[in-house]
C-alpha cells in the first residue's frame, strides 16, 4: 500500500511538472528602460556639442546638471498646483505635473509646449539661467520630450530587452502553438508612437488590443503605479480573474500574469494586485551610454515560472 501511495504521489508530481511547463503566461512589459530608451548621444547632439563644451569650460558646470534645471523649469510651470505625489520619476521624485498631464493624455503636445515656453520666457527675464547655453539646452530638452516627432526620432530599442521580448513572444509548445500572450503597459504619451520606428518594431510582437499606454486614458489614473490602472488592465486581459489571486499573489495559476518593469514602485503596486512582478535592476552607462539592465536575472525568473 505504501509503495502504491508513493508511486501515485510521484506520478502526480510528474504530471504537475508537465502541466506547469505547458502553461501559457500573460507577460506584461513596460517600455521605457525595459524595451526602449532615448539615445543620450542623440540628445547631446540635439542640445549642441558647442553648448555642452561651453557649459563645461566657460560655465564650469557638470552637464548632468541640465536635468536638474529642466525639472525645476517643469515644476515652476505648475508651481501653483499641488504635486502629484503618486507618480515618481526614475529617481523617485514626484513627476512634474506637466509631464503627468502629457503622459496621461490630459493635454496635447502643443498645449504643453506653449505653457513651458511661456515659463522659460519669464525665467529668462529674471536671469534664472546661468547662461544662454543653459537656456538653449533646456529648450532643446523640452522639445525632445514634448515634441512627438523629435522624441520618436531619438527613441531606440534596448537590444537585450528586445531579444527577451522576442523570446517570450515566439516561445512555442510541442504542438507548435505560441505559449505566451504579450501585453504592453507603459507610462507613455499618446502622440509619439505613430512616429517611432523603435516602438513599431516592439509592437510587431503585440496584438493591438494588448497595448495599454497611459496617454490612452486621458486621466492621471492611467499612470502607473496608480491602483486603478492595474484594476483596468486585469479586467481587460483576465475578465474571469482566473490567472491571479490578490490574497495569494505568489500562487502559481493556470495562466500566470507576469509584469516586468524597471521601477520598483511599479512592481510593488502590481504585486498588490496579485500579479507576479519582476523588477529589472538597471543602471545607466553615463551621459551618452546605454541602459545596463540585469536581463539574465529576469530571464532566469521567467524560466522558473515556466514562461521561457
Amino acid at each position: 500500500m505504501a509503495r502504491t501511495s508513493r508511486l501515485f504521489t510521484a506520478a502526480a508530481l510528474f504530471c504537475a511538472f508537465l502541466c506547469q511547463n505547458a502553461f501559457s503566461a500573460k507577460i506584461i512589459f513596460d517600455i521605457g528602460g525595459v524595451l526602449a530608451e532615448v539615445s543620450r548621444s542623440g540628445i547631446a547632439s540635439k542640445m549642441g556639442f558647442g553648448n555642452l563644451l561651453g557649459y563645461i569650460i566657460i560655465d564650469r558646470q557638470d552637464p548632468h546638471n541640465i536635468r536638474d534645471v529642466l525639472f525645476r523649469v517643469l515644476d515652476i510651470t505648475r508651481e501653483h498646483e499641488p504635486k502629484n505625489m503618486t507618480v515618481p520619476d526614475d529617481l523617485g521624485n514626484p513627476l512634474a505635473n506637466v509631464m503627468c498631464d502629457y503622459q496621461a493624455g490630459v493635454k496635447s503636445s502643443k498645449e504643453i509646449l506653449k505653457e513651458i515656453g511661456q515659463t522659460i520666457e519669464l525665467l529668462d527675464k529674471v536671469e534664472f539661467f546661468r547662461s544662454h547655453r543653459e537656456r538653449d539646452m533646456v529648450e532643446a530638452l523640452v522639445e525632445t520630450i514634448f515634441e512627438p516627432e523629435i522624441f520618436a526620432q531619438y527613441m531606440k530599442p534596448i537590444p537585450k530587452g528586445l531579444a527577451l521580448l522576442k523570446k517570450c513572444a515566439t516561445k512555442k509548445d510541442k504542438d507548435g502553438n505560441l505559449c505566451n500572450e504579450i501585453i504592453i503597459l507603459s507610462n507613455w504619451d499618446n502622440e509619439s508612437p505613430k512616429y517611432s520606428a523603435a516602438l513599431k518594431e516592439i509592437f510587431t510582437y503585440v496584438e493591438p488590443k494588448n497595448i495599454f499606454m497611459s496617454g490612452m486614458f486621458g486621466s492621471h489614473n492611467g499612470l502607473k503605479p496608480n491602483p486603478s490602472v492595474f484594476d483596468f488592465l486585469l479586467k481587460a486581459i483576465d475578465p474571469q480573474g482566473s490567472s491571479h489571486s490578490p490574497a495569494h499573489p505568489d500562487e502559481t495559476k493556470k495562466e500566470p500574469i507576469i509584469f516586468i518593469d524597471d521601477m520598483k514602485v511599479n512592481t510593488d503596486a502590481a504585486r498588490k494586485h496579485g500579479i507576479h512582478a519582476i523588477h529589472l535592476e538597471r543602471k545607466k552607462g553615463g551621459f551618452t551610454g546605454t541602459t545596463q539592465g540585469d536581463y539574465k536575472a529576469v530571464e532566469k525568473e521567467l524560466k522558473e515560472l515556466g514562461a521561457l
